[in-house]
């Protein structure tokens, strides 16, 4: 799938920039994150 196709089917408005992308990895990786559940999508639940 084209890249422009993705952004758009994913409500995607914009890119991360780089300084929001190491604020992200900083806090996945941190002991706030332990909640979090990485799946890629696959699972549709709250």
């Amino acid at each position: 799938m084209p890249l422009h196709n993705m952004t758009v089917e994913a409500n995607i408005a914009r890119y991360g920039t780089l300084e929001e992308i190491a604020e992200l990895m900083g806090f996945v990786g941190s002991p706030g994150a332990r909640w979090l559940r990485m799946d890629g999508g696959e699972v549709k639940s709250i």
